[in-house]
């Protein structure tokens, strides 16, 4: 994969810096992913890169650190790459899961795209853009695909396309980061035995203040710019809580209040 990704970079004009070149898994028996970027975000700044990445070992998953060394969650990414796709010209679909913020969908509805929400699990989301016709799908963390070329997760694919908008723009990454909109989420995580699952499934889905949004393989609470989303974990015995809301105040007080509502239920 790394010399197909240096031929591919190398036909776009792109002077790349290759560090630590060799798939070596991020944040699981090896460096973890703050410490590779915090080390890659110095390198940055020293040789005066524009932006650098980290490619997983998967291929499909990346993170981003901007000229200046500081890192881009996983969401602006995600905004990033629709907007350099806009600048071109193209719109369409938008497959993300639920877990996905309404400020980012609302962001890409702004840009012409039009959002289509799916269940957490990849495979999911694969099939409902393959049916869908998406133009885009992404997770939310830190993996995207463009059905177009083929229906899995592609870190390269979504690196070319960044460095197309970024091609684009008469703007610092920095700026451009800057210049978007903020998508606050707070992330909280409950451990839950294995066995425990399908009962707190079923107690977080009969609660009282829970929102329909459909056959999904989690539990919504609240709506709008107040929301937050509980999704058991697929590796791990944890039960996964985001919580969006107006500012990063906002979405913690959110995000703890649902913590705290998941690990009564599931004692």
């Amino acid at each position: 994969m790394l010399d197909s990704a240096a031929k591919v970079l190398t036909r776009l004009g792109v002077r790349d810096t290759a560090v630590d070149a060799s798939p070596v898994d991020v944040g699981s028996g090896g460096m973890a992913i703050e410490e590779r970027l915090a080390r890659l975000g110095r390198i940055v700044t020293a040789v005066g890169a524009t932006f650098g990445a980290v490619v997983g070992p998967d291929g499909n998953r990346i993170w981003l650190v901007d000229e200046q060394g500081a890192p881009i969650d996983s969401l602006t990414v995600i905004a990033m790459v629709l907007d350099g796709l806009r600048a071109r010209g193209i719109a369409g679909p938008l497959a993300v899961p639920f877990t996905v913020p309404n400020s980012l969908t609302s962001y890409a509805s702004e840009l012409g795209f039009t959002p289509i929400r799916t269940q957490a699990n990849v495979a999911n989301m694969m099939q409902v853009s393959d049916g869908q016709r998406a133009v885009v799908a992404a997770n939310g963390r830190n993996a995207l695909s463009f059905p177009d070329l083929h229906p899995g997760p592609d870190a390269m694919a979504t690196l070319v396309h960044l460095i197309s908008a970024q091609a684009l723009s008469d703007l610092s990454v920095s700026t451009r980061v800057a210049s978007l909109p903020a998508f606050t989420l707070a992330h909280r995580e409950v451990s839950v035995a294995w066995e425990r699952r399908a009962q707190l499934m079923r107690v977080l889905n009969s609660h009282p203040d829970r929102s329909d949004e459909g056959d999904i393989d989690g539990v919504v609470f609240g709506e709008g710019y107040e929301r937050a989303v509980v999704v058991p974990d697929d590796d791990r015995p944890v039960f996964r809580v985001m919580a969006e809301g107006e500012g990063p105040v906002a979405a913690a007080s959110l995000a703890d209040e649902i913590e705290h509502l998941v690990a009564s239920a599931a004692q």
